[in-house]
């Protein structure tokens, strides 16, 4: 129990340093500085730790993966990619989310669905830009910063990808 407590807080503060230099980076408005440490891992492993960091008592959290899709990329940023969607998913989405995983073309596609009533129109094209809160954007109560799709476009396009909005 010590070790996974200690392999825990190690990640956590890889990932904490990592969210503190992407800030910097988006002060900067500079995201492709962002550095990659590229690996072999399974897309369950990823969807494991994000599961595994964030709180999502009063969602259900679907999945559909292959256990055996392996792809080579930077996983700590694909965490922090994809535990950005799902928060926003939990967050603004309902009580339901599919995280669905697959190989297209050689290409990992992640997908995260959610039953909430989506973005409004008016703001689909601004949700990817730095500190953007779309419809939240005036809510004191409703939490967040605006840079997490932002990253989230970044690590995908680090890795040769995209993130789109549907």
């Amino acid at each position: 129990a010590r070790e996974e407590m200690i392999s825990e807080a190690t990640d956590q503060a890889r990932h904490m340093s990592r969210l503190v230099s992407d800030l910097l980076m988006l002060a900067k408005g500079d995201m492709s500085q962002m550095n990659l440490e590229i690996q072999e891992v399974r897309a369950l492993s990823v969807v494991t730790s994000v599961l595994r960091n964030i709180d999502f008592t009063d969602t259900r959290i679907d999945q559909e993966l292959d256990a055996e899709v392996k792809v080579r990329v930077d996983p700590d940023r694909l965490q922090q990619a994809l535990t950005n969607l799902v928060t926003n998913a939990i967050r603004y989405g309902g009580d339901r989310c599919l995280i669905v995983a697959y190989v297209r073309r050689k290409d990992l596609v992640f997908e995260v669905h959610d039953n909430g009533g989506g973005v409004p129109t008016r703001f689909e094209s601004m949700i990817w830009q730095h500190f953007e809160r779309g419809a939240h954007r005036l809510d004191a109560t409703s939490p967040g910063l605006g840079i997490g799709l932002s990253i989230v476009q970044a690590v995908a396009e680090s890795h040769g990808g995209r993130a789109e909005y549907r």
